[in-house]
């Protein structure tokens, strides 16, 4: 998880089994990132933001972008991909270090450039541990439960 946190550009990173182990998760602001296959995998897994890992300045700009945040990601993974991209371009319109959703603008481009793979699921594979150099430039077609 450590690796994914440049790749992201945020503070704190939890898996989607972390979060479901956390005995308060309301205590927490989480924001949803994304779902990767990481290497040596076969199946995708959600991670996390931990907004609380944030300095104050960076946690009021992600929440303040929250909904188009999140509403970007929805019509993401719907191949909603215009919709998607005035999202991700609002998020930056009003944040614009938000590096997740610079990272999303750049895929919905590709996506809407090179076209949705069939039985796309929205994971995105990374090939190595590191930075974004090593995010395999094609997406994952692979099928997920959940």
């Amino acid at each position: 998880m450590e690796s994914l946190t440049k790749l992201y550009g945020v503070s704190l990173i939890i898996s989607e089994k972390v979060l479901d182990n956390l005995s308060h998760p309301e205590q927490y602001q989480i924001r949803f990132l994304d779902r990767v296959v990481v290497k040596g995998k076969k199946q995708p897994i959600s991670i996390f933001e931990v907004l609380d890992g944030e300095t104050d300045a960076v946690r009021e700009m992600k929440l303040q972008t929250q909904l188009d945040f999140a509403r970007g990601i929805e019509h993401y993974l719907h191949h909603e991909l215009r919709a998607a991209k005035i999202c991700f371009y609002q998020v930056l319109a009003v944040n614009p270090e938000d590096k997740t959703a610079a990272l999303y603008l750049e895929r919905v481009n590709h996506l809407i450039e090179k076209g949705v793979p069939e039985n796309w699921s929205g994971a995105w594979t990374l090939t190595q541990k590191g930075g974004y150099n090593n995010v395999r430039s094609s997406l994952c077609g692979c099928r997920t439960a959940g």
